[in-house]
């Protein structure tokens, strides 16, 4: 994660107002992503051969791999095209967030990690990470494109090039998750075990665990204005469209949207 944060501006007319610009640069794609092209996988302005070239192995990828590989070269696509002032507005956006993650983070390097660390990782045993497709959000890919360097966005799109061995997250390396800033989803799991044995019977860890959950409902849970719904409008806005944007066609979210009074269809 960055440690220089912006000064947050306004969520909705920051994102939306500074990608307006792009309208007719980028294309429109369907929900159907079930192959790979060439021009897909062509980054502009960019010659890297993990985002360039397609293998015999490609075919023989998921589907999940295929949204998410389409979701990861669009959204850096944009990014490519923003200017110095344009990344530091996409930066205000959402410094609130990745200031909650960095407590987050905090929150686990102190009182949980080390178990996780030998229980899980070590051992290969991780119950976490021990599938090859994990829930990813729209604006999981669209901050981490942000936060991420080229170097360290093309390991991630050779991996999901790559056939999945079928144990173990497409995003796992050797030296862990390839994330620059994991998927929300896998920041704010918890298995049993660790439950049982680090949080259980202690007041003040339950309680800040409670806190921070409360917290990521305010990015997250859409019964209000929350960075990741105004984020996937914002590409929307723009003509791009991805199966991961699940604050758009989520039976589930949209019935809390619309219960909320925030969509009336």
């Amino acid at each position: 994660m960055r440690d220089e944060f912006v000064e947050r501006g306004n969520l909705v007319g920051s994102v939306i107002s500074f990608f307006s610009p792009f309208l007719s640069v980028l294309p429109i794609k369907g929900n159907g992503y079930r192959t790979i092209s060439m021009e897909v996988l062509r980054p502009w302005g960019c010659s890297r051969p993990a985002a360039t070239t397609i293998s015999k192995k490609d075919t023989m990828i998921s589907d999940d791999q295929r949204e998410h590989l389409h979701t990861w070269i669009t959204v850096r696509r944009v990014r490519d095209t923003m200017g110095r002032t344009r990344v530091q507005e996409w930066m205000a956006s959402i410094s609130e967030y990745l200031t909650f993650r960095k407590s987050l983070q905090s929150f686990f390097d102190e009182h949980l990690k080390s178990y996780c660390q030998g229980k899980c990782f070590d051992t290969r045993r991780s119950a976490c990470c021990g599938k090859d497709s994990i829930i990813v959000h729209f604006a999981d890919i669209a901050i981490n494109v942000l936060l991420s360097a080229d170097e360290e966005i093309d390991p991630i799109l050779e991996a999901l090039t790559t056939e999945p061995l079928g144990f173990s997250c497409v995003y796992l390396g050797p030296k862990g998750c390839l994330w620059k800033l994991t998927p929300i989803v896998c920041a704010m799991f918890l298995c049993d075990g660790l439950i049982d044995v680090r949080l259980k019977g202690n007041r003040e860890l339950e309680e800040t665990w409670h806190c921070l959950q409360e917290q990521r409902k305010t990015f997250t849970w859409p019964d209000r204005s929350v960075l990741f719904d105004e984020l996937e409008k914002s590409f929307l806005a723009l003509g791009v469209q991805s199966p991961l944007m699940h604050y758009q066609y989520s039976p589930g979210l949209l019935r809390v949207k619309r219960n909320a009074g925030l969509i009336k269809t």
